[in-house]
């Protein structure tokens, strides 16, 4: 149950450890007073992370802290007003902590409910809702965000990646990976087992809902949108874009049915498939996000994609969790006249 209060904490967090970082973001995901921005796995994630959400305070474990990127990174942290603290088990203890670093154990975490209840009780109040005037004025209530994905060669350690960074209740996910059809039950597995939300193949007419990952569900149809956008249509029909299931399928589908609130993101592929969809939901008005070269396992479908003009955000691979993430709690925008 989510509790109130008049408060806004911006929340970053930094963690490799997935389950970890999950059981903290589930708690903290409790509290409206509380803010999450995402989970970085790195201090250079966490960099570029920063410069674009400006967070309150920056969770980070002890044992990360270790190298002269925490010092860096604890003084720009200071330089930016934001807070550091620092977790600890008691055995991993920082050598050298900036002026705007606090320690505290874990198991005080504990004992104070999570993680959630201990920020509530020792941050917010330092926090006022008003006190962050650089916070981006897009950003206000808006009608749900579909994310749609589309990924082929080397897409199934790319959507590991990308997946890991949703939290339980992440904005609404449809996936087109090329994959053989007796492959993808497993693949789905361990997407779930790998991912705070649900992660499962697709059937005709299920609901589009938060904190629910559909999957197009073998080589037997397309993945599609329905045109009232609340439910995901299985397609019976030949090859498109030489594919079935067919990424600009699920592309085209979301740019008509959703348009400006769609999330449109084309991964590591061969070919060309997705280019064409990708670039439809950007002349809706859509956010688009591609994976760039150096990233890529195949960098053909994004590759086809920004030559088009279909792609607004080309990033390294794990930047784009993050970015959907970010999309997601942006304003839509009106359409726009791309190029064809």
């Amino acid at each position: 149950m989510k509790h109130d209060a008049d408060t806004n904490l911006a929340v970053l967090m930094i963690d490799t450890q997935i389950k970890r970082s999950g059981r903290m973001m589930a708690s903290i995901a409790n509290y409206n007073a509380l803010k999450f921005l995402g989970c970085a796995k790195s201090f250079a994630q966490a960099e570029r992370i920063t410069r674009i959400e400006r967070p309150d305070l920056v969770v980070v474990d002890a044992a990360q802290c270790a190298g002269p990127e925490f010092a860096a990174f604890s003084e720009n942290m200071h330089r930016m007003q934001a807070r550091l603290l620092v977790l600890t088990d008691g055995k991993n203890k920082p050598s050298s902590l900036a002026r705007s670093a606090t320690i505290v154990a874990r198991d005080r975490l504990d004992a104070s409910g999570g993680i959630g209840a201990y920020l509530v009780k020792n941050f917010t109040s330092q926090h006022p809702r008003a006190r962050r005037p650089d916070a981006d004025p897009t950003r206000q209530n808006h009608p749900l965000r579909i994310v749609v994905i589309g990924a082929s060669t080397g897409g199934v350690e790319a959507l590991l990646e990308v997946l890991s960074a949703y939290p339980q209740d992440c904005p609404p996910t449809l996936i087109v990976q090329h994959i053989g059809g007796e492959f993808l039950d497993g693949l789905a597995m361990r997407l779930d087992r790998n991912c705070r939300a649900r992660v499962q193949p697709a059937v005709h007419s299920a609901r589009v809902e938060p904190g629910l990952v559909l999957m197009a569900p073998g080589n037997q149809a397309h993945l599609t949108l329905a045109p009232d956008a609340r439910r995901c249509r299985l397609v019976k029909h030949g090859l498109i874009s030489g594919h079935r299931p067919s990424v600009d399928a699920l592309f085209h589908s979301a740019a008509e049915a959703h348009g400006r609130n769609t999330i449109g993101v084309l991964l590591t592929g061969m070919g060309r498939d997705g280019a064409n969809g990708l670039h439809a939901i950007r002349r809706a008005g859509g956010w688009t996000i591609a994976q760039d070269q150096a990233s890529s396992t195949v960098f053909g479908m994004p590759r086809a994609a920004h030559e088009i003009g279909a792609v607004e955000e080309m990033l390294p691979l794990d930047e784009i969790g993050p970015a959907i993430l970010r999309a997601a709690a942006l304003k839509p925008k009106e359409p726009v006249d791309v190029a064809t």
